[in-house]
């Protein structure tokens, strides 16, 4: 009796262990849609046979949002990814864009971090790994042109129709619509460019401002202020039932002084509906 007890407590203890061992199952996500995940947790693109795994954070050295400081800092995580037919392949990344390390590739593929949340707010703050969550957005190195590469609006025809959690770019005056809702968003004007350049080593990340118009049916439009910089809050932004953010602005400053001429930026986007 006592050894059939002992081997009740044993398959018990055996069981519990294994549960507490059990690898998160895979998330499906798709490809040019952004999607987010937590540490230990794989993304899978059944269609492409590819997983993404964030593995760890490395480092995080973020300015706190209620701290005024001399840089931006920088947040850097490892992550894992492997392909049918292809080796895997640990790569780290960071959310300080003047080190572009915010974008990866690996094969036919291109990876960006969006995001790594939650943000500090305050100094010697400690994060535990298992609150941390990393956001990112998967690309083919061939995307479609109307998402990479638009026209200008005399040769796109006006306005380019976009869809909701889908990411898009805009040159300056050309409108985008999301027809379903009529919302519209128009990329007006770059008021600030004083992003450190790649090749320059500064004390600060810098920022680029910019406005955009939006509008829809039966509301009022308006004009919004965005921000490069994270710390300032200011990449996203919200209109009615929607939430919009700011993912890149090209080009990237290369050279103190470069200028660059309104019509070569382009402004990537995500409209998002509010949670």
């Amino acid at each position: 009796m006592l050894t059939k007890q002992i081997a009740c407590l044993f398959c018990l203890a055996a069981g519990l262990w294994l549960r507490a061992c059990h690898t998160p199952e895979p998330s499906p996500v798709q490809l040019d849609q952004s999607f987010t995940i937590s540490i230990n947790q794989p993304a899978q693109f059944a269609e492409k046979g590819l997983s993404l795994t964030f593995q760890d954070v490395l480092e995080d050295s973020r300015c706190p949002s209620n701290v005024q400081c001399a840089w931006a800092g920088q947040a850097r995580i490892s992550i894992r990814v492997s392909q049918t037919g292809q080796a895997p392949a640990t790569l780290e990344m960071n959310t300080n864009p003047p080190l572009e390390q915010d974008v990866v590739t690996y094969g036919d593929f291109q990876i960006q971090l969006l995001a790594l949340d939650p943000y500090p707010e305050e100094i010697g703050q400690h994060i535990p790994a298992k609150r941390y969550e990393a956001t990112f957005l998967v690309t083919d190195n061939t995307p479609e042109p109307s998402l990479s590469t638009p026209l200008p609006p005399s040769e796109a025809g006006g306005t380019l129709s976009i869809q909701l959690d889908q990411p898009f770019a805009i040159p300056i005056n050309q409108p985008a619509q999301l027809s379903e809702t009529g919302l519209s968003l128009t990329f007006q004007e770059v008021l600030e460019e004083s992003r450190c350049p790649s090749n320059v080593q500064c004390a600060e990340a810098g920022q680029a401002r910019i406005s955009i118009r939006i509008s829809q049916a039966d509301q009022a439009p308006v004009t919004l202020e965005m921000n490069t910089n994270p710390p300032l809050k200011l990449d996203v932004v919200t209109y009615g039932d929607f939430q919009i953010q700011l993912l890149a602005l090209d080009p990237y400053p290369e050279e103190i002084g470069q200028h660059i001429p309104a019509e070569a930026y382009e402004a990537t986007f995500v409209v998002t509906e509010r949670p």
